[in-house]
Order: C-alpha cells, then sequence, then structure tokens
C-alpha cells in the first residue's frame, strides 16, 4: 500500500518537464559505449558513478524524459519499505508505517524521484545500509554482515555524500553499550574502507573542482535544509515536522525508564540527521560544498523520527488524526512543487533556433556543454534541418570544475567563410570574476570576433539562464 501510494505521487507529470543541463549530462553519459562510460567515471565523473553504470543498461527502454527518469522512480519506491522495516526495527511497527507514508508522500523526496540523477538511487542504498547496520547490532549475524557492507559501500558509489551517513553509524557505534566483538566491528569497517578506497584516490588525485560552483554556506543554509527536507521548502511542512521530531525526543526523556535498545535507535537517529550536516557545514567553511541536495541523504532519518514522534501518541485517535495532518500538510507540498517551472528551457530554446534557422546557418555554444542538452532535443524532436550546422567553440576538451577552454580563434574566423548567420545558444553569466567556472572572459571574446563578420539582430532569453543570439553578415558595401 504505500508504494502504491508513493508511486502514484511519483508518476504524474513524469516527463512533462524538459531535462535540465545535469539530466541531459546523464543521459549523455549513459548512452555512451561501456569503455568510454568506464574512462568517464574513471577520470572526472566517479560521483553518482553507479547510478551511470545502471542507467546505462536501462536507456535501452528508450530515452524519453519519463523512461529516464523512471529508474529513479524505481529506486525511490524501493526505498519506502526499506525505511518502514528501518523504522519498525528502530521503534516500533506503528512508528515504522508512519515513517513510510511520509516518506511516500515527501515533496522533496518525489522531487528527486522524477529528476534523472542518482539522489533516489543514493537514499536507498544508505536506507539499506543502515538497515543492516542496525539488524547487525540487534542479533550479528554473516547475513546482515554482509549487507551492511556491501550496501555501504554501494551507498558511496551512488553519491559521495554517502559517507557521511557511514560517519554517523561509527559515531553512534562507539556509543552503544554492550559494544559489538571487536573483531568483527573492525573487519567490517575495514572491508567497507577497503571498498571505498578508490574513490577516496579519486578525491585526493581526481579533483578538479567538480563543486566549484557551490557558494560558501551561511547560517540561515541550516535552517532552509530543513525546510527543503521536510517538505521542498514549504513552512507549514517544516513546522509540522519539527513539532513531530520534538514530540519524538521527548517521548524518549519523559519516559522514566526508556529502554537501552530505544534510547540507542534515538541517538542514532539523530546523528543520522545531524552528523553528516554539521561534516559537510563545517567543511564548507574551507571548501564549500553544502547543498541540500547532496544532503538528501539524512532525509530517511527525518521521517523516522517523525514517525516515532506520531507513533508516541498513545491515543490512536490522535495519532491517527496527527498521521492524517502531516500527509495532508506534506501533499501540499506535493502540489507547490508540481507547479514550479522546469529549471532549464532546453526544449523550448532548441524548438526556437530550430524553426528560425534557415540552410546555411550555423549553432556555437557557448558555454559549449550546452551543446548536450541542446542536441537531445533536437534529436528527440526530430527538429534537425539540412544544410544547418551545429558547432562547439571549445579550443579543447573541457574537464569538469576546470575553467572553461578558450574558444577557437580559428573556428570564430572560418565562420564568415562558410555561413551567413549565426546563432549563439549559452548559459548566462552568474559565476563572478575570477571565478574558476566563470564565462564572462570568453563570451566577450567570441562576441568581439563575430562581431568583426557579422551584425547583432536578434535576442532571446529562455528560463534557466539560457541565452540566444542571431548574427547576421554585414550587408557588402
Amino acid at each position: 500500500m504505500l508504494m502504491a501510494a508513493g508511486l502514484a505521487l511519483m508518476l504524474p507529470q513524469l516527463g512533462e518537464k524538459g531535462f535540465w543541463l545535469d539530466e541531459a549530462l546523464s543521459v549523455a553519459r549513459a548512452r555512451l559505449d561501456s569503455g568510454s562510460l568506464w574512462r568517464e567515471i574513471a577520470t572526472s565523473q566517479a560521483n553518482m558513478g553507479l547510478y551511470y553504470v545502471l542507467l546505462h543498461f536501462w536507456v535501452s527502454l528508450g530515452t524519453s524524459e519519463a523512461i529516464v527518469r523512471g529508474l529513479s522512480v524505481v529506486f525511490a519506491v524501493l526505498t519506502i519499505p526499506v525505511v518502514f522495516a528501518l523504522g519498525s526495527r528502530m521503534f516500533g511497527q506503528r512508528a515504522g508505517l508512519t515513517a513510510g507514508l511520509l516518506l511516500a508522500c515527501n515533496a522533496y523526496f518525489i522531487r528527486y524521484a522524477q529528476e534523472a540523477r542518482g539522489y533516489s538511487l543514493a537514499v536507498l542504498m544508505v536506507s539499506l545500509s543502515s538497515y543492516f547496520f542496525v539488524r547487525n547490532l540487534e542479533r550479528s549475524s554473516k547475513t546482515a554482515w554482509a549487507g551492511h557492507v556491501l550496501t555501504s559501500v554501494l551507498a558511496v558509489y551512488a553519491h559521495f555524500f554517502s559517507v557521511l551517513v557511514l560517519a554517523a553509524q561509527v559515531a553512534s557505534q562507539l556509543g552503544r553499550r554492550p559494544a559489538l566483538p571487536w573483531r568483527s566491528t573492525v573487519t567490517g569497517w575495514a572491508a567497507i574502507g577497503a571498498g571505498v578506497a578508490p574513490l577516496a584516490l579519486f578525491v585526493v588525485f581526481r579533483d578538479a573542482g567538480q563543486i566549484a560552483w557551490v557558494p560558501p554556506p551561511r547560517a540561515a543554509d541550516l535552517l532552509g535544509l530543513f525546510r527543503a527536507l521536510a517538505g521542498n521548502g514549504v513552512a507549514i511542512v517544516a513546522a509540522a515536522y519539527a513539532i513531530a521530531c520534538a514530540a519524538a525526543v521527548w517521548a524518549i526523556v519523559a519516559r522514566r525508564r526508556p529502554g537501552a535498545e530505544e534510547r540507542w535507535s534515538m541517538g542514532f537517529a539523530i546523528a543520522w540527521l545531524v552528523v553528516p550536516v554539521v561534516i559537510a557545514f563545517g567543511v564548507s567553511l574551507v571548501k564549500p560544498a553544502f547543498q541540500p541536495r547532496f544532503l538528501i541523504v539524512c532525509l530517511p532519518a527525518l521521517v523516522v523520527i517523525a514517525g516515532a514522534g506520531v507513533a508516541s501518541m498513545t491515543s490512536r485517535r490522535w495519532f491517527a488524526a496527527t498521521a492524517v495532518i502531516l500527509v495532508m500538510v506534506s501533499a501540499s507540498a506535493v502540489r507547490s512543487w508540481r507547479q514550479e517551472p522546469e529549471s532549464q528551457f532546453w526544449r523550448r530554446a532548441a524548438s526556437y533556433v530550430l524553426s528560425e534557422a534557415q540552410q546555411g546557418d550555423a549553432i556555437v555554444f557557448y558555454a559549449y556543454y550546452g551543446r548536450i542538452p541542446f542536441e537531445y532535443y533536437v534529436e528527440r524532436l526530430g527538429l534537425a534541418k539540412t544544410g544547418v550546422d551545429i558547432l562547439e567553440l571549445a579550443s579543447e576538451t573541457w574537464i569538469a570544475g576546470n575553467r572553461q577552454p578558450e574558444p577557437s580563434q580559428t573556428l570564430l574566423d572560418a565562420l564568415a567563410d562558410r555561413h551567413g548567420r549565426v546563432w549563439l545558444v549559452r548559459l548566462q553569466d552568474s559565476s563572478p570574476a575570477g571565478h574558476p567556472l566563470g564565462r564572462l572572459e570568453q563570451r566577450q571574446r567570441i562576441e568581439q570576433s563575430l562581431l568583426r563578420q557579422y551584425a547583432a539582430v536578434r535576442h532571446a532569453s529562455f528560463p534557466g539562464g539560457i541565452g540566444v543570439d542571431l548574427y547576421d553578415k554585414r550587408p557588402v558595401r
């Protein structure tokens, strides 16, 4: 029933919004041959590597928005029973049922269940890792031990920030009494360490500033993160979650003799929610990395704590009423999110340019990777035109995080010899001066080169920072 409810909320409008840049990049990587995909992951895209591999096989079903995003829906739906089982094991079946229901209708969860990125896979993996972690602590077994090791390693390959959940597990395990036998504990964490070692080496030796676009955090971002996790930023939902979480903590504190297992379970859930946030925020004071979507790995902890708070109601009527209220406000947040426009209107931009393009035109890109979502929609919508060339201006291959490559002056100088008109498609400049991802200097150089050969005759802007400029050859005097 919980999975059906989640599916009913995730499927509507699955393909209605167009891909934004990162989703189009996911599809482009997934469509590479196996060797090229492996090189891409090993050299620059190790984060979400597991997702790219799985998507590589999934796109054999099709490459429409709905089909591609369907893989994220699968991961999200599978997460719901895992969170139900985890909540039930930690705080009882009623808490588990509430946690599963809250996750199924969580607007932030549904948002990333409808995105062609690896976030819902990461949430599934950290939930499984934590389930096996708790199960192994309660009653150690080879199955639970192996399950914890495997899912923990896969979680980090799904998203780097999953390692922060493992840090919370270590912190909570150190405070548990009685402790597990040291030999099996050390062996388990050593196996996990060995499994994620290649990613650690990647971070040390292959880090090219892939998240250099992330701004330094502010204290207000902590509240913003909680609001995002609770309901995609809707204040009333965040308030409802805050009350439910406070009730969960109070239920443990107020009891005269809370059970040791219940007390530890609450400590672990709080550590899972807080430790990744504290680490990410602290690290970001030196190297910014604090982004709400990266910390979606904390969402299962939030719904489990809130579920425990709702389940602490001794009256069944109060329990049912509180659960219904939380579900209703969460559903309102889902409705608000559905009304938001798509992030970047590449579909509309491609339709506009190709509908206006004439034989002999050239379409050029800066930042050049904008060509990827643009060409996706050219192919997807059947917009290709004979005699219209699609070119990229970069003089070399761009490596994620590095400064944008210089435009090819040779290509720019030769445009007027072959093309009467040029369409320049670009992402608007939002990075500050001197930023490693800044594009202003390169864009000015491109525009100056084009204006020496053409006249700028038209400009169009599309939501999401997409700009289109048409340059027409100057009349001969």
